[in-house]
């Protein structure tokens, strides 16, 4: 793991690294929406029959109940301490090594 590094943060856990971007960016709002998808179920509803509004309302529950996904990215220097902290840029504190625990080299998307 070097260079540019993109992560997947959730409820302050690292999911997700990978050195694509779009690959984080995907995989953040992929898991967001099966978040959204699991609270409309949960009341019985149809997600295309809701309003832009109540659409809103289930991504906010959703985000609140551990669905908010979110990604940052950091440069990883080519000497590192796999316990160093990094601070995200939502203020949650990781190491490296939770980075590597779930990193994937993903050149194509």
């Amino acid at each position: 793991m070097k260079g540019k590094v993109h992560f997947v943060v959730n409820e302050g856990n690292v999911v997700y690294a990978t050195n694509n971007q779009k690959a984080a960016e995907y995989r953040a709002l992929n898991s967001h929406s099966d978040a959204i998808n699991d609270k409309v179920n949960e009341c019985g509803r149809d997600i295309d029959d809701l309003t832009d509004e109540e659409l809103a309302e289930f991504s906010f529950a959703a985000g609140y109940d551990g669905g908010y996904y979110y990604v940052d990215s950091v440069n990883v220097p080519e000497e590192y301490d796999s316990y160093d902290e990094i601070e995200t840029c939502e203020g949650d504190i990781v190491t490296y090594n939770d980075i590597e625990s779930v990193y994937e080299e993903n050149y194509e998307f």
